[in-house]
């Protein structure tokens, strides 16, 4: 069974490091706030992946996503180019916040884990959270059923097939 709260305790995480950076502190907090904030995000659409299926499969399926197969599914929302949308339908609104968050939250993630030349500034570190929990939001309001927008159910869904890989057998 996947840890159903694990997307919570990284964006909880992310709120306490913030509270407790103090200017005289070296950067590894702000950098550690961001990939949090990046982890908060993929943990809850590795959660959403694996939830749609049968609890006894759900810890085998929760390591599925990729995360450069889901940034290009993000890149494909965008474009128009997702397989399992009708074709050259443009996403809603919600789903073009999600994808621009994502991206910009997994290349926020990659400057804070890998290049130690960048100096991460405390607003970079609050608009990572901030991103965060905007997609965190879509997410459960889709999980828990509180989502009452067809076409933003179909979207999440189509999104979290194309991070997969997975392409609709009758479209290119």
């Amino acid at each position: 069974m996947p840890h159903k709260e694990i997307y919570r305790e990284f964006l909880s995480h992310t709120e306490d490091l913030l509270i407790s950076y103090d200017e005289s502190q070296n950067s590894v907090t702000l950098r550690r706030c961001v990939s949090a904030a990046y982890y908060s995000v993929w943990h809850c659409l590795c959660y959403a992946w694996s939830i749609k299926f049968d609890s006894s499969l759900q810890g085998k399926l929760y390591r599925k996503p990729d995360h450069i197969k889901a940034k290009k599914a993000a890149s494909d929302m965008q474009g128009r180019k997702n397989t399992w949308k009708e074709k050259n339908s443009e996403c809603c609104e919600d789903l073009q916040c999600f994808c621009e968050d994502f991206i910009r939250l997994q290349e926020a993630r990659h400057l804070a884990d890998y290049d130690i030349d960048v100096i991460i500034p405390k607003h970079e570190a609050i608009a990572a959270v901030a991103r965060a929990k905007r997609c965190i939001s879509l997410f459960e309001s889709v999980i828990s059923g509180q989502q009452k927008d067809a076409a933003v159910i179909t979207e999440v869904d189509c999104f979290l097939l194309e991070s997969l890989s997975l392409k609709h057998q009758d479209r290119n």
